[in-house]
């Protein structure tokens, strides 16, 4: 091959070469791989990684929101699990606080005293009466008080202080158990657990304040039922919560049925802790205690039932 020939050939190929260089730096173009880059290139490309950004954020989004909707559904499982327990507990609980057959005994209970129904013109009455009928018998009983029954707002409706003061006295003195009811007569389970410990502590405080003694560690949610909440609250501060086995005075019954309904409870062989309001029993307990000494049914206190037989459980509110 001819040496001049070749050089001939490379020179006029690296003009040409040169020549599409220049050429292409003019008009915007990289030289060493052809890309043209203009400003409409530039913004494709920007445009192209922001897509791609998006893109990659709504794919990451999509599996966060299905990793979401399968959280849901098993908080959903979950709750309805824990419905389930609860429903099959209240069933549970409900079985088990049944009137205890075949037990010789029962247990006296007294709610919302000292009384102020009905009687607006000498409301502490009943309970006085009551009182009397049980000193009588010679039987103790269990008095669950209300805290606002010893403010003077209320006990001087037709009556003095005092006598509200004496007649809880009278009631230590005479050997009967003291336990709290509430301060204002709302149910445990209605109230935050720092409004009950104010609502017990009052009422604890009244009792206190009257007798120069605490009351028992017996308390009685009105209404009966408690929550889970509430049980631990009670169980943390030492109090015990007392059912109870027989209703004296249902909803559905006049006065005049209530001593016929509790006969025929009894009648049944139900026994246990017997629940009644001062201003309802003193028209019927004279007959109810005549009766229970007839079938040789033995009044206990509530402490004496406790060791022997334990408190019945008690019912959850439902939500």
């Amino acid at each position: 091959m001819n040496p001049v020939r070749n050089q001939s050939s490379m020179s006029l190929n690296s003009i040409i070469k040169d020549n599409i260089e220049k050429q292409q730096i003019s008009n915007g173009v990289d030289a060493s791989n052809g890309v043209k880059i203009t400003k409409n290139t530039r913004l494709i490309i920007i445009s192209c990684v922001l897509g791609a950004i998006l893109i990659t954020s709504a794919i990451l989004n999509y599996f966060q929101y299905r990793k979401n909707q399968e959280l849901l559904k098993t908080i959903e499982s979950m709750e309805k699990n824990i419905r389930q327990i609860q429903e099959e507990n209240l069933l549970l609980r409900a079985k088990l606080i049944q009137p205890i057959p075949e037990i010789p005994g029962v247990v006296l209970t007294f709610d919302d005293g000292p009384s102020r129904h009905f009687n607006k013109t000498n409301p502490i009455e009943h309970t006085e009466m009551v009182l009397d009928i049980l000193k009588s018998a010679g039987v103790k009983a269990t008095f669950f008080v209300l805290g606002s029954q010893f403010d003077k707002n209320i006990a001087g409706k037709g009556d003095t202080l005092e006598r509200y003061k004496n007649c809880l006295n009278r009631q230590v003195q005479e050997g009967h158990t003291i336990g709290i009811h509430d301060y204002n007569h709302i149910p445990y389970w209605r109230q935050s657990l720092r409004q009950l410990e104010k609502s017990l502590d009052g009422t604890a405080n009244k009792i206190k304040e009257i007798t120069g003694l605490n009351p028992s560690a017996y308390v009685r949610s009105p209404g009966g039922r408690i929550s889970p909440e509430v049980e631990a609250y009670l169980s943390q501060k030492g109090y015990k919560h007392v059912y109870w086995h027989i209703e004296a005075e249902p909803l559905n019954l006049k006065p005049n049925q209530y001593l016929a309904h509790i006969k025929s409870e009894l009648d049944k062989g139900l026994r246990g802790i017997i629940l009644m309001h001062d201003h309802n029993a003193s028209s019927y307990l004279p007959e109810l205690i005549k009766y229970l000494n007839e079938k040789h049914i033995k009044i206990v206190p509530l402490a004496e039932w406790e060791s022997k037989y334990g408190l019945p459980l008690t019912p959850y509110q439902p939500r």
